[in-house]
């Protein structure tokens, strides 16, 4: 009886090699059908159609573009200051000692000066 148990224990890893076999089937069927109709429509389509119509548009929307944001560009700076005046404050709070301290680390002038320094 002994020896029917053993036998019966080796049998239990021969389901493992049977799920190995599935995931390999799987992926080859996949890998087929993708490149098929992707790569014969990609190539086609996309190259004579971006080719014609990227010339044209970029000449007539550049011409337009020079013209008309002439105007609206004066109109725009005026409110972006306004953003910058309200990014002010909220930096300040970030450092309230000074602004010069925050401008200095951001410029890194004092790491700066002493890099000059030792050069000169």
């Amino acid at each position: 009886m002994s020896e029917d148990e053993k036998i019966i224990t080796p049998a239990i890893p021969q389901p493992q090699p049977q799920p190995q076999p599935q995931p390999q089937a799987i992926p080859q069927p996949q890998p087929q059908p993708q490149p098929q109709p992707q790569i014969p429509q990609p190539q086609p389509q996309p190259q004579p159609q971006p080719q014609p119509q990227p010339q044209p548009q970029p000449q007539p929307l550049q011409q337009s573009i020079e013209n008309t944001p002439q105007l609206p560009i004066e109109n725009t700076p005026q409110p972006v200051q306004s953003v910058e005046s309200t990014s002010m404050p909220m930096a300040t709070a970030d450092t309230p000692v000074t602004g010069q301290t925050r401008m200095e680390t951001a410029w890194g002038s004092s790491e700066g000066d002493e890099d000059y320094s030792e050069m000169a």
